[in-house]
């Protein structure tokens, strides 16, 4: 992976603001129009470019797409505009050269206009505002909400007004507009006042973001995203004052480890993987199909609603959640075990307990079917 691009992933949305040059309000220094929103999709935009095209630096990428931002002087001197390096920056917008980019590569300027953007404003949005926001997004995913979103009893939670089939179908779709979704739905179910709906939405949130976690570091924006989501949406999942959440500084090893779940299954590097198979291992990782390990380490737990904005270190979690993602993430750090934890783990006594392993080796549970 490009190391510049792991680099802007991993830092946090308040380094990203000051890198970004955006106030701490998340407004731009230079106009009050912008969001931290717009560097955020500009610097997605501008390092999965340049994954994709193979190009190593910002000078390579303007070669190639802006020939004419190179020139010469009267004088002599040598000259080229340099924007490259503020796009993956998110300083700078991308514009003139968006046609360049889309006639070498049809498509990769959507995820410059997917409804995330909108979705991730720091400002109220009434339901006709969502309601217009889903007819943006993809049109797979758009049916499935229009469809399954406004059937007049669709399969819901217990007691929970919100559609699980739903949520899991958009899941299977893991990409920006699938994150727009979620965003959109967590929204609504907090503008119609059904706190338990908007709950179980941000799980599936932050289930899709370990989901795309690879995707988002490749695109340079992995974290200063979570920690966007975190500010501006989470507390809009707030339910008998906890809302879901990551035990603070988990969540890139989350992903590298969710990586890892992904090749240990397949036996092939996620990317290998076509889409649609990547994102059906991803789901049934996360629904304890692989083990009990995974799915207390990766998937989202409930966290105080008090200190959840609060710094990191001071972040409260609901117990015994916490306990079991560290039994998780003690386990892998083991090797693996498939077997549901003791209750010891879950009274906290002992957080690497484990039920008598089977004759076989811990990891020869891995080799499951991925059909």
């Amino acid at each position: 992976m490009n190391t510049q691009a792991l680099e802007s992933a991993s830092i946090s949305l308040a380094e990203f603001r000051e890198r970004s040059g955006f106030a701490g309000g998340g407004e731009s220094q230079k106009s009050r129009k912008r969001d931290v929103t717009d560097g955020l999709k500009t610097v997605f935009w501008a390092f999965s470019l340049q994954a994709r095209t193979g190009l190593k630096t910002a000078y390579a990428m303007e070669r190639f797409f802006e020939p004419a931002a190179f020139g010469q002087a009267a004088s002599g001197d040598r000259f080229h505009r340099n924007k490259w390096p503020r796009y993956l920056a998110g300083r700078h917008e991308p514009k003139a050269v968006l046609d360049a980019v889309e006639a070498k590569y049809p498509g990769a300027n959507a995820c410059l206009t997917s409804p995330l953007w909108a979705a991730l404003t720091g400002r109220p949005l009434t339901r006709r505002e969502l309601e217009a926001l889903v007819l943006r997004l993809d049109i797979g995913i758009q049916a499935l909400v229009r469809r399954r979103g406004t059937a007049p009893r669709p399969a819901r939670f217990p007691g929970m007004s919100m559609d699980r089939d739903l949520a899991e179908a958009i899941e299977r779709r893991a990409s920006l507009d699938a994150l727009a979704a979620t965003v959109i739905m967590l929204r609504i179910a907090n503008v119609e006042s059904e706190p338990a709906a908007a709950f179980q939405w941000g799980r599936h949130l932050l289930r899709l973001m370990v989901m795309l976690g690879p995707t988002l570091q490749v695109g340079g924006i992995a974290q200063p995203l979570l920690d966007l989501i975190g500010e501006r949406v989470l507390p809009l999942a707030s339910h008998d004052d906890l809302q879901p959440g990551f035990p603070a500084g988990t969540y890139l090893e989350i992903v590298r480890l969710y990586v890892e779940a992904l090749r240990r299954i397949k036996g092939e590097p996620p990317f290998a993987m076509t889409e649609a198979l990547r994102h059906k291992l991803g789901q049934r990782i996360l629904n304890r199909r692989y083990g009990h390990d995974y799915f207390y380490a990766f998937n989202p737990i409930r966290a105080d609603t008090h200190t959840a904005s609060a710094a990191a270190s001071e972040q409260l979690f609901a117990a015994p959640d916490v306990w079991l993602s560290a039994w998780g993430f003690n386990m892998l750090s083991t090797g693996g075990h498939r077997d549901a934890p003791p209750d010891v783990v879950r009274t906290g006594e002992d957080l690497w307990a484990m039920r008598d392993r089977l004759p076989s080796a811990p990891n020869s549970c891995r080799g499951l079917s991925a059909d």
